[in-house]
């Protein structure tokens, strides 16, 4: 059951939106980052970004978020793997 079905408070309410609403611009902006020129460095950052935002909404909308992208981790990866 997502959190926000709990009964939560307006200002948590409105505080998981704006993650949710930032977290799905990151993830959209993501998937066309080739087309828009975007550096890799930055590329690199707004993956980071969203792999801490996208718990958190999954947190508070559960099932109903919009975020179904995974962001690459860039861990080394022993024998190509």
């Amino acid at each position: 059951m997502p959190r926000i079905e709990d009964g939560i408070q307006v200002s948590e309410g409105l505080a998981s939106k704006a993650i949710s609403d930032l977290a799905e611009e990151i993830q959209e902006l993501c998937y066309m980052h080739e087309s828009q020129g975007i550096p890799p460095a930055t590329v690199k950052a707004l993956h980071k970004a969203y792999r801490v935002l996208k718990p958190v909404a999954q947190f508070y909308l559960g099932d109903n978020s919009p975020l179904h992208w995974d962001a690459p981790d860039y861990r080394f990866r022993k024998g190509g793997q």
